[in-house]
């Protein structure tokens, strides 16, 4: 009786584990449906269908990703309509910000880089506009991070408003042109610190108002309209990925998007594409104040990118930023803010993917290679990837387990560290082919387990790449090697002259080159590289040694 009581015990648990892990990958997803039913929401326009060859193109895109990605075809259908470039990559605004950030976010970093006060500490006071005062845990500091007092404060305040006629106050962190107020000349001391009071729990900082360029203002006087400009940093090398000119709405002193801002493409020469865009995913061949800004001249943007690029190497914590860029009257770039994710929406608006010309090798590093979904069958927790499950937990109570080759569908190819403990198992039977850990089977019961793994008669092999080839160009060492079909991903090793062959990187299979910049000059080094198929867990062998001498200084 109590054998199968501890039976039903045990189906009860397994039932619960499974329940658990489907509740848990649910919840994954739930912000990302979302944030996509709310854009959807929005965008009320009447969107055309893509074409049949379209829509083939992208199930063949989405589909390698299907175990991990749900795509949502109204998604690409929005970007084509809207920038009129049809591209099968084009991704949700909540997979970008709930999946997609954990690549190229460094989360115990966000906040603090955010952080307007602190943004002279990072990239220089000369670099951005000018803090008059700064609230920080409910104390006020001047510009250079002087202590003041209340009254020193709400005194200074005035003195500025009178001198300047306007100035602006940020709640901080924020961004979107959320809780921005103004103060101007006139305005009473009672008016001043009611404003402040408003914002009493929270962090502020003043500053001076900018006066942009008369080519930026022109399109919208009553706003500093500025530049978006995308940046990526990305194996070693940086690059700009989109530049956005963005407008204020007439009548409105702030060009963010949630405040009725709107926003065109600029090209690298600083000509304004031929429409432009607002929040709600309207299109508009002028400005809403009628300013026809089409093929419109905007001076400094080389400037812009440089300044936004020189920024992005100062925070290479993050692979991905979005700066809102100021020109001057002079023509000199200052920082207004930055933002470390940014919106993927408002990029793909101008038929710019997210991760540019890299976009298929990112998805495919993130869901591909790293991705996995917790599982849980009678026997067994696991994680199960793209083409593989890893075994994480026998949850069963056998002496003798056997191993299934196949799980949920997919071929098990490793056993993880402690995945077998208990008081009864005995012997644990492994088929072949399948990594186990080395401490697989917990300390406690090593001594008296019998771990028996079969050969491995699958029949199945992986090939090197048949040809490989590798030289030096512009302070990296390139290779370039032949696809291999059976690859589901390359390992790059390198070997100085006199040393060990030790591991580089790993890239996905639609990835046949590597720049190495981990390089000093005067030196030789020495290339192999192997294929991984990643279903049966087989490695190949490596290339022939492909050597590289680097030119001295």
């Amino acid at each position: 009786m109590s054998g199968k009581k501890g039976v039903l015990e045990l189906l009860v648990e397994r039932k619960a584990a499974k329940l658990r892990a489907e509740e848990y990958n649910r919840r994954q997803w739930e912000k990302v449906f979302a944030e996509d039913a709310y854009w959807a929401s929005v965008e009320t326009k009447d969107i055309p269908p893509l074409t049949a060859e379209q829509e083939k193109q992208v199930e063949a895109f989405w589909g390698r990703y299907r175990f991990a990605v749900k795509n949502d075809i109204r998604v690409q259908r929005y970007f084509t309509h809207l920038s009129g470039k049809f591209h099968p990559a084009y991704l949700s605004e909540g997979l970008q910000i709930y999946f997609m950030y954990r690549f190229y976010d460094a989360p115990q970093y966000h906040h603090a880089f955010h952080d307007k006060n602190y943004r002279d500490v990072l990239f220089g006071a000369e670099n951005g506009t000018r803090v008059l005062l700064r609230r920080i845990c409910q104390e006020f500091y001047d510009g250079a991070y002087q202590p003041l007092t209340y009254q020193q404060a709400m005194q200074q305040v005035w003195k500025w408003c009178e001198k300047y006629g306007k100035i602006i106050v940020k709640p901080t962190p924020g961004g979107g042109g959320k809780g921005i107020a103004f103060l101007r000349r006139g305005n009473t001391m009672q008016e001043m610190e009611t404003l402040f009071q408003q914002f009493a729990a929270e962090d502020l900082v003043v500053e001076q108002m900018l006066e942009d360029h008369p080519v930026y203002r022109a399109v919208n006087p009553t706003s500093l309209n500025t530049l978006r400009i995308v940046t990526w940093y990305y194996q070693g090398k940086q690059q700009v990925l989109a530049v956005l000119f963005r407008m204020g709405a007439p009548g409105k002193e702030v060009d963010n998007f949630t405040q009725g801002g709107v926003a065109c493409g600029v090209e690298a020469d600083g000509t304004c594409m031929d429409y432009c865009f607002d929040h709600f995913g309207n299109r508009y061949e002028r400005h809403p104040n009628g300013f026809d800004f089409r093929g419109y001249r905007l001076p400094y943007v080389d400037r812009a990118r440089e300044f936004a690029l020189d920024l992005h190497r100062k925070i290479p914590q993050f692979k991905q930023m979005s700066w809102d860029v100021a020109i001057t009257p002079e023509g000199k770039p200052l920082l207004i803010e930055m933002n470390p994710r940014g919106e993927a929406k408002l990029y793909q608006s101008i038929g710019v993917l997210p991760y540019g010309a890299y976009t298929q090798q990112v998805l495919d590093e993130y869901f591909l290679m790293h991705y996995y979904k917790l599982g849980a069958a009678l026997h067994w927790d696991y994680k199960e990837y793209h083409d593989h499950l890893v075994l994480v937990r026998y949850a069963w109570n056998q002496k003798v387990v056997k191993v299934p080759a196949q799980l949920a569908g997919k071929p098990v190819t490793a056993i993880a560290s402690g995945c077998f403990q208990g008081e009864q198992l005995t012997k644990v039977v492994v088929p072949g082919g399948v990594k186990c850990a080395p401490d697989m089977v917990c300390e406690s019961m090593r001594a008296r387990v019998v771990v028996e793994q079969g050969e491995d008669t699958r029949n199945v092999s992986v090939p090197a790449p048949k040809t490989c080839t590798a030289g030096h160009a512009e302070q990296a060492n390139v290779l370039r090697w032949s696809g291999v079909e059976q690859a589901t991903s390359y390992q790059i090793f390198r070997m100085e002259k006199g040393g060990t062959r030790t591991y580089l990187a790993t890239v996905p299979a639609c990835v046949t080159s590597y720049e190495d910049r981990r390089i000093l000059p005067g030196r030789t080094y020495y290339y192999y590289v192997r294929s991984h198929n990643s279903a049966y867990n087989l490695f190949s062998g490596f290339t022939p040694p492909r050597g590289v001498d680097v030119p001295e200084l």
